[in-house]
């Protein structure tokens, strides 16, 4: 008798824990659907923190671009040019 007690028991146990975790997650696809509750909040906040994040990486994009643009020339214009070759005969 004791042990189908115990038997008993544990399994009512195992179910309460089951039940606790499928309701849990049926909450939580329930908020995501509904945008209910402080999941939704963290997702904008993190949403918002990458688009700020690509506009400052574009903004310096446009930064380096314009003055890459400005810098002064470091090579003259007739440098690096190709040049026939005529071979000298003695």
């Amino acid at each position: 008798m004791t042990s189908l007690f115990g038997c008993l028991v544990s399994i009512i146990f195992i179910a309460f824990f089951a039940l606790m975790a499928f309701a849990g997650a049926v909450i939580d696809t329930l908020r995501r659907i509904f945008g209910l509750g402080d999941s939704n909040s963290y997702n904008q906040q993190q949403r918002h923190q990458q688009q700020r994040h690509q506009q400052q990486r574009q903004q310096n994009y446009r930064q380096e671009q314009h003055t890459s643009r400005q810098k002064p020339k470091v090579f003259a214009d007739d440098e690096g040019e190709y040049v026939d070759f005529e071979e000298v005969k003695r």
